[in-house]
This record gives C-alpha cells, sequence and structure tokens, in this order.
C-alpha cells in the first residue's frame, strides 16, 4: 500500500520528538541527539526542529492525541547492502496500521514515513494512542551500527480542537496556498508546485507567530546542472531575497540528488494579526536556474493569552490560522502587474528630469529587512556568487534612489516661471536611465532593480 497522499490531509499538527507527552520504552534504551547529525547525509534532507530520538536496540514509544489521521516521521542511520536488519511496526488503539519497512530507502536517511492511519480513524472524535515498536535483527554482515529515531509524529486535528502554542504544517495543496498560474508558468508535481520563470507568484494567508518556507533543491537526472540563483518574499510591507542552492551531491550516495525537506527561510516573531507572505522568483541571467518548488510551510500558532485586534484571547482552532486573510487576495497578481507596468509608464514620463519620482515596489528590495534564518539546506559553490551580485544590484538600487533624492533638491525656483531644470553645468551628470524604445516588460524587469 501506498502512503495517504497529502493533498487528503493537507493540514497536519507537528509534535516534536522532544515533546514530554511521548512515552518512551524503556527511557534508557533511547537516546537524544540535538546537533542535526543526520541532516543533509541523504536526499531525504533536514530532521525536523533539529532534534531526533532513537535507539540501536528493540524499544518502543506511544503517544495518545485526538484527530483523524496519524503518521510517525523517522530517520534512520541503516546499512544500503544486503537483507534489511532492521523494521519497526505501528498501532492505533491496539489495532495495526500499515508501515512501510519495506518502502525504506536507507539512501534518504531522513523524513521517512513509518506508518500512516490512511482512513481507519475518519470520522471519529475520541482520542487515540498511536504506538511504534522498533526492532533490530542480527546481521552478521553488518558493518556499521544501526540506528532508528523517531523525529516527529504528526497528526489531523479535530476541526473544534485549540491549537495554541502547536506547530502545524501546511501543505501546499491546501487551499490557504494560492499560486498565480494565469500564465501557466508553475508547474504541478503530485506533491509540490515548481517553477524557473521570472516574477512568478504564490501567497499564503496565516495567523502565526512564525513561517518558514520547505523546498527541494533539484538535480536532472541525477547529473549536475541547475545553478543557484535568487527569489524573495514579501510579509507586512516588508521584502527580502534568499538563495535557491544548485544542485549538490548527496554524502549517502555520492551521486547528484534531489533534496526535500529543505528550510530556505523563516521569519519570526510576527504579531498575532493575520499576516499574508508573498513568494516570488527574482529575475536572473544564469543558465539553468534553479528550480524555486513550494512543498509545504511549518507556522507556529500563538499561545492561548496572546490578545489580537481580530481574535481577542480565545483559543484558535485551525480553520481561524490559516486562510484567515483571504479576501482581496485573488487577484495579487494582476493588481501587482497592473501597478508595475503603471510605474514604469510614469518612469518614462519623467525620465531624465528633475521631476523623475524614486518609489518602492511591493517587492523591491528594502533596507529594512526581516531577520531571516539561512537555509540549512546544502549551499552551493555557486549560491555565494549569486548573493555577492544580488549585494551588488541592491546596492546600485539604493545609489539610485539616493542621487534622485539629490536632484529633487537642486530644483531651482525663480521668480518669472517658478520650476526649472537645471541647466547642463549644474545638473548631475550620472541622469537616471531611460526608457529605450521598444524595451519589454522583462528587459524593464531585469535592469529597474525589482529583483
Amino acid at each position: 500500500m501506498a502512503f495517504t497522499p497529502v493533498a487528503d490531509v493537507p493540514r497536519l499538527v507537528v509534535v516534536d520528538d522532544t515533546d514530554p507527552t511521548i512515552r518512551y520504552s524503556p527511557s534508557s534504551a533511547f537516546s537524544l541527539d540535538t546537533t542535526g547529525s543526520l541532516n543533509n547525509l541523504g536526499w531525504g534532507g533536514n530532521v525536523f526542529n533539529q532534534t531526533i530520538t532513537g535507539t540501536t536496540v528493540n524499544a518502543s514509544l506511544s503517544y495518545t492525541f485526538n484527530g483523524t489521521f496519524v503518521r510517525a516521521m523517522i530517520a534512520g542511520n541503516l546499512d544500503h547492502d544486503g537483507p534489511k536488519a532492521y523494521g519497526w511496526n505501528c498501532s492505533v488503539d491496539g489495532h495495526s496500521i500499515i508501515s512501510f519497512v519495506n518502502d525504506a530507502n536507507p539512501t534518504q536517511v531522513a523524513n521517512y514515513i513509518a506508518c500512516d492511519s490512511a482512513g481507519t480513524l475518519q470520522g471519529t472524535t475520541s482520542q487515540h494512542t498511536l504506538n511504534v515498536n522498533f526492532y533490530f535483527l542480527p546481521n552478521t554482515n553488518s558493518t556499521s551500527n544501526q540506528s532508528l529515531w523517531l523525529d516527529s509524529i504528526q497528526y489531523q486535528p479535530l476541526p473544534s480542537d485549540p491549537l495554541d502554542s502547536v506547530t502545524i504544517r501546511i501543505d501546499n495543496s491546501d487551499p490557504s496556498v494560492r499560486f498565480s498560474n494565469v500564465s501557466g508558468t508553475w508547474q504541478r508535481d503530485p506533491t509540490y508546485n515548481l517553477t524557473q520563470t521570472t516574477g512568478t507568484s504564490m501567497d499564503f494567508s496565516f495567523n502565526g507567530s512564525s513561517v518558514t518556507l520547505y523546498s527541494l533543491v533539484f538535480t536532472p537526472n541525477n547529473t549536475g546542472g541547475y545553478n543557484a540563483n535568487m527569489a524573495f518574499y514579501s510579509i507586512d510591507g516588508n521584502s527580502t531575497s534568499f538563495v535557491l542552492p544548485g544542485s549538490m551531491i548527496t554524502s549517502s550516495t555520492g551521486d547528484y540528488e534531489t533534496t526535500s525537506n529543505c528550510p530556505f527561510f523563516t521569519v519570526s516573531n510576527l504579531s498575532t494579526s493575520p499576516h499574508d507572505i508573498q513568494v516570488a522568483t527574482s529575475y536572473n541571467s544564469s543558465t539553468s536556474p534553479q528550480f524555486l518548488a513550494i512543498d509545504y510551510f511549518l507556522i507556529k500558532t500563538h499561545p492561548h493569552n496572546s490578545t489580537s485586534s481580530t481574535s481577542g484571547s480565545s483559543h484558535k482552532n485551525v480553520g481561524a490560522i490559516v486562510g484567515s486573510t483571504v479576501a482581496g487576495i485573488a487577484g495579487l497578481a494582476a493588481l501587482f502587474l497592473f501597478w508595475f507596468l503603471r510605474r514604469q509608464k510614469e518612469r518614462s514620463k519623467y525620465s531624465g528630469t528633475m521631476l523623475a519620482q524614486t518609489g518602492r515596489s511591493p517587492f523591491a528590495y528594502d533596507s529594512q529587512l526581516i531577520p531571516t534564518e539561512a537555509s540549512d539546506c546544502p549551499a552551493s559553490p555557486q549560491a555565494a556568487v549569486v548573493q555577492e551580485e544580488q549585494d551588488r544590484r541592491n546596492e546600485i538600487r539604493r545609489s539610485e534612489i539616493r542621487r534622485n533624492e539629490i536632484r529633487r533638491d537642486e530644483i531651482m525656483r525663480y521668480l518669472d516661471s517658478g520650476v526649472r531644470i537645471p541647466s547642463a553645468d549644474d545638473a548631475i551628470s550620472d541622469s537616471p536611465r531611460r526608457i529605450q524604445k521598444n524595451e519589454t516588460a522583462t528587459s524593464i524587469w531585469a535592469r529597474t532593480g525589482f529583483h
């Protein structure tokens, strides 16, 4: 049997392995790793929250929850060759559920779906208990100590359950995640959306104290090929860029592999008000640029005693946490395109004169950037070069703004006719660039700093 499709369970509460309500038995058989030691060793990517709790001997764990679906996410330091000398089985309320031992590929290392409850809990409202048993078999061919680790337990909450101070996984198939795909530039894979097209955007509405985008680093046909490039996000009126890493070699195989579960950025310390975040590709001139993929978001909810101008201090369920600012967002892409073309029209009208104005795109570089945690995925050699080029473009943009501000200060007033343009001797020689005849929107985008 196959895993339950993520589109069937797009909103899941994520319970870290360190949660005190998870019971390990015997506790002495388990050890805690907080160093992320298995991160990026395989194509499974990073473990959740940098922590895993594991064992090298037969042991078990259990967790009690209210919900209609549950799955266990594990990691493993496992032999690549020979018969499997390890395994696990799962049950809910004493009844066995499907386990995916035979689907475990040792080169994945992290983010295995150990088991899931499929549709067995649908329609239930009572408490349930998940049990996971790890076991190891004698293996004379083993050349290393094998280990199995719990990474997280993920469950689908009841619609009425309070979700205070929890982490929620929102899949890209959720209605609160919206893709501006009028031009068809977003490509839909069975489990994610991706694009290489400049200026392609999406947005996500939520209410939480932080948000993290998880994505993939792609490799074409197991060979190096996609180069690092830039993307950006905008939230609460502030924008910043981030690197899409180039294709990389995976330690577990020694080959180029597409790596999943890569956290590309985190925005923290958000207010209790609803938020909307937009993510888009930047202009880039590199050949074979890396894709921007939207896999899922993780949001952390506010505690119960948080106050909000819209919700007071009441508990929030999953419906109040995601999709809370849908109104007015559906036309985001069209609105942005209208604004951008209008902006360029105004610039062409006054380009090269003392009346040329400066302004700020919703997605333009902002010197007051939101603090961002860098991606924990492998940094390709091109990433530093790409970031350096982006910094250079940002500095050029800031210099142009400063020059335009100086030019406005040089407006001369006369008694006879008011405002005049300074003479050639008085004007600054480095005038703003003019829009060229027959210039395309793409080329305008490329050189005006909207990257």
